[in-house]
């Protein structure tokens, strides 16, 4: 299909993501909110339909996009409402969020306030692709590369890396597909190191660079660590999947048991 095409044509070398891939995981999460109907051939190649509309996140968003050629500042600001969001969350929370997914209820019905990170996740990515189909030349969507990839790096180097995940998703929208063609190799290296470090496309885990880097980060008492919340939710969707059954409490201590 065209997904199929866009891989080759970015890397016609490169053998096609592992089903069970962090990558395809991810896709499969970020498409969970589309009613896309290819969205699973999205996933399984690596690359998203990111039809989400920007509503929670908008304003920021909006502002931000302002000062876009400011990378480190984006950065900055993205995880300073990251790091909120990230730790107002209960682990409880992520037990909560899989098991109703698990049961089928809507990820908009999901009481567990997990569902502003999934959400967030798609606005930001949405967002990140917005941003370079929308400018008016070709050079202009070169330039807002150089400032997004920037962005990752920062986000990167300041342990967010929950929000170097989201940017580097919105990249990956099959709406690139003719921009991405348009590069050279050597203007494409930077992203596909990034995608190894962030998502790799040939194992479940993490990368060792990434759970590496996490390490140093909690060896760093300055550092406002916030981790890519997917990883967390992969695992325990592994976990539960392997047990007989689970109660969960609910917000008003009532207990629901999950069959599984």
């Amino acid at each position: 299909g065209v997904v199929g095409r866009l891989v080759n044509a970015i890397n016609p070398l490169q053998p096609p993501p592992k089903a069970h891939s962090l990558l395809v995981w991810v896709c499969h999460l970020v498409s969970s909110r589309s009613a896309s109907t290819s969205s699973d051939a999205s996933a399984a190649q690596g690359f998203i339909l990111n039809d989400e509309p920007i509503t929670l996140f908008r304003l920021e968003l909006e502002r931000l996009q302002y000062i876009l050629h400011f990378p480190e500042e984006v950065a900055f600001q993205l995880s300073a409402t990251e790091y909120q969001l990230f730790y107002s969350i209960q682990p409880m929370d992520y037990v909560r969020y899989v098991s109703c997914d698990l049961t089928s209820v809507p990820v908009i019905d999901n009481p567990s306030p997990v569902r502003n990170l999934v959400k967030r996740l798609s606005e930001v990515s949405s967002w990140i692709t917005h941003v370079i189909i929308s400018m008016p030349t070709h050079d202009d969507r070169k330039t807002a590369l150089t400032s997004i990839i920037r962005m990752i790096d920062v986000c990167w180097n300041i342990g967010n890396f929950n929000a170097a995940v989201e940017i580097l998703m919105g990249l990956k929208s099959e709406k690139l597909r003719p921009f991405w063609l348009s590069l050279r190799h050597d203007e494409k290296q930077k992203y596909e190191q990034l995608c190894e470090m962030l998502l790799p496309s040939n194992q479940a885990a993490p990368s060792t660079p990434y759970l590496e880097a996490v390490q140093r980060a909690l060896r760093m008492p300055q550092c406002r660590l916030i981790p890519f919340f997917g990883v967390f939710l992969r695992d325990l969707y592994a976990i539960v999947n392997d047990m007989p059954n689970v109660v969960v409490i609910g917000h008003e201590r009532n207990k629901e048991r999950l069959e599984v």
